[in-house]
């Protein structure tokens, strides 16, 4: 019986090593379309963070597009910045376009934006 066990043990030891070795120094590629990115990334949000207990900011409404050959992407998102002066809240809403590259972490299961760069930022009642 102990046997038995010793060779199984053995059996999957040298298959989890061949498979190590198969695998070593391989790269993969992971292949999103704009519709498995976005859905991807709205799983985020909304999202609400409050800085300095003065200002609270809200991100919702993520668009996102690719950028052709290469490997970056456009992300507009609605903002929602409400400023806390005194005993009442002031709020500003608007967008803001960024474009950065993608980078995807298989063993976490999470996608980042790398290098970003804002593109645009359009803010209410204030003027560009």
């Amino acid at each position: 019986m102990k046997s038995k066990w010793a060779i199984a043990t053995a059996i999957l030891l040298v298959a989890a090593l061949a498979g190590i070795f198969y695998l070593h120094g391989k790269t993969f590629e992971v292949r999103l379309s704009e519709s498995e990115l976005q859905e991807k990334l709205n799983t985020q949000l909304p999202a609400t963070r409050s800085y300095l207990m003065i200002f609270q900011v809200t991100l919702e409404n993520l668009r996102c597009s690719l950028r052709g050959a290469s490997n970056r992407v456009n992300v507009s998102l609605d903002v929602k910045l409400n400023i806390r002066l005194a005993s009442e809240r002031q709020p500003l809403k608007g967008s803001l376009q960024v474009s950065g590259g993608i980078k995807y972490l298989a063993e976490r299961g999470q996608i980042f934006l790398t290098d970003p760069l804002i593109e645009h930022i359009f803010i209410e009642r204030i003027p560009n």
